[in-house]
């Protein structure tokens, strides 16, 4: 992945976490009474992102060899 494609999927990702972390907060964090549900749910996408990044990496050097 070049630099360009790399910065567009980190802005993505920051994005979707984003997201992600306030409709959790919102629904399950207001409707559960679970304060930090925003929290949980944003590093929990985050290092999805991170294992899929380093999956697709290992993927792309196997590919090279």
């Amino acid at each position: 992945m070049n630099n360009k494609t790399s910065f567009i999927v980190g802005i993505l990702a920051a994005i979707i976490t984003i997201f992600v972390a306030y409709m959790a907060e919102s629904f399950i964090g207001a409707g559960m009474n679970w304060p930090g549900a925003g929290a949980v749910f944003a590093i929990a996408t985050m290092g999805f992102f991170i294992i899929w990044s380093n999956q697709t990496d290992n993927d792309d050097s196997d590919k090279k060899d």
